[in-house]
């Protein structure tokens, strides 16, 4: 758990969450979700209190991250608001843990692109299965197990632009390694032989043979040719 909580919190503190591949939500075992909440709790208030943090690029998007809070409490969310020591910042939004979450609120329809993690419960696998793919297809998927059948089942049996395995983000760092997304999440890859295809621009060129039977003096024998693509087609046929 203490494994999975740091590459959690690296995926979503790094730059403040505003990277394409941040992680938006997280699945949790429900008789473990107490416990998590109370972990990352501690591991973000730890890293919050001691390093100077990434802050939000403007005021629009910091503005747009409060009210996605906003509303996610209006609508009976429970917020985790990690507790800061110092003095923020201009634009600085501490991190925040969300559950309770239902599919009225804003925060569960868009990209947060903000350090706002979403926390929700499951019982059963085909759960959390059926939960993505239900929605779009997203551009990263992080499977936090050591369970060889849980891994190649998640696998198996969802869609994703790409997949790290007990981390974040280390996907894309694979310079030969195709990145990309699927559906509304992406279309085409860079990097590696993909990426040199993706921008790229194929060309069919066709010279025509003297041999053609277009040529002009092959369709002189126009009854030899009839004769001769009947007797294809018939032998095609049998």
């Amino acid at each position: 758990l203490s494994q999975c909580i740091h590459a959690i919190i690296f995926g979503k503190i790094f730059n403040a969450g505003q990277v394409c591949i941040a992680p938006d939500y997280v699945f949790i075992i429900d008789n473990r979700l107490n416990l998590f909440i109370q972990k990352i709790i501690k591991a973000y208030t730890q890293h919050y209190n001691s390093k100077r943090v990434t802050t939000i690029i403007s005021n629009y998007h910091a503005n747009r991250i409060q009210k996605l809070l906003d509303d996610a409490k209006l609508k009976g969310a429970k917020i985790y608001t990690i507790p800061i020591s110092r003095q923020l910042s201009p634009h600085e939004i501490p991190p925040s843990i969300i559950t309770n979450t239902n599919d009225t609120m804003a925060i569960m329809h868009e990209e947060i692109f903000g350090p706002l993690l979403i926390v929700k419960p499951y019982t059963s696998l085909q759960q959390v299965i059926k939960y993505i793919n239900q929605r779009p297809s997203p551009l990263a998927l992080y499977i936090m197990s050591t369970n060889t059948s849980t891994i190649n089942t998640l696998l198996d049996n969802t869609h994703s632009g790409g997949v790290s395995v007990n981390d974040c983000f280390v996907h894309a760092s694979i310079n030969d390694a195709p990145f990309g997304g699927i559906g509304e999440s992406g279309m085409g890859h860079y990097k590696g032989k993909e990426g040199f295809l993706t921008f790229s621009k194929a060309k069919t060129v066709f010279y025509t043979s003297r041999w053609s039977i277009k040529n002009n003096s092959i369709l002189v024998c126009r009854s030899f040719i009839t004769t001769l693509l009947r007797f294809i087609l018939r032998a095609q046929s049998r």
